[in-house]
């Protein structure tokens, strides 16, 4: 599978550590010119991984946390993505079948935002189905005058359901809506090229930002 852009922002990598790790209007605009030529073109999760670096050191000169969270957060999901078996299918993005050992290094001095964010998600949806789930059990029981054992079980059944559906559905798209809130403080071109390495195709579930698009 090819990185078809990583050796330019490579190049372009080392050019900012060559100025003393500060981010040139120079070097912002050749970002901003390979980030425009990856519009809706095929990526590799490499290519982007190493693009979300890269803005999120520009960020970092103009002293934009968000946008450096974000960079980290999309950087994270990415990675997880790369390890899982069952990938979703984007439209532009070939998932890389391992990362770059250097984005890897970026990686692995951060501390790790979106698993925890993910298992906060998760939780919060543990207990508030257990919530629906128990609210259930006594509607039924001491209103419906349903027995017991049968208002258990359908409260039981109702709470694994829910469960299955927060966790294969319902925590995935509350993770991206999160992420994608961010996007008012990154740069309008940044905004379209994330709009386009995670767009999905038409088989797969739309994320927050395409149901925006259309």
């Amino acid at each position: 599978m090819a990185d078809h852009f990583l050796g330019a922002l490579q190049a372009l990598e080392r050019r900012a550590q060559d100025n003393v790790l500060v981010f040139s209007d120079v070097l912002t605009e050749r970002l901003d010119a390979l980030a425009g030529s990856m519009l809706e073109q095929p990526i590799s999760t490499n290519d982007y991984s190493k693009t979300l670096e890269l803005y999120y050191q520009k960020y970092q000169r103009f002293e934009n946390q968000e946008g450096m969270i974000f960079c980290v957060l999309r950087m994270q999901q990415l990675a997880m993505i790369v390890k899982k078996k069952k990938k979703p299918s984007f439209q532009y993005q070939e998932i890389s079948p391992k990362l770059d050992e250097r984005i890897q290094h970026f990686l692995n001095k951060h501390k790790e935002m979106y698993q925890k964010l993910r298992e906060d998600s998760l939780r919060i949806w543990i207990l508030a189905s257990l919530a629906g789930a128990i609210g259930l059990m006594i509607v039924s029981v001491l209103l419906a005058h349903v027995p017991f054992m049968i208002g258990w079980l359908a409260a039981l059944a109702l709470w694994i359901g829910l469960l299955v559906y927060g966790y294969c559905f319902k925590i995935e798209k509350n993770l991206e809506k999160q992420i994608v809130s961010l996007y008012p403080k990154l740069d309008d071109l940044h905004v379209l090229l994330d709009k386009s390495a995670m767009k999905t195709k038409k088989k797969d579930l739309l994320t927050p930002s395409q149901t925006k698009q259309k």
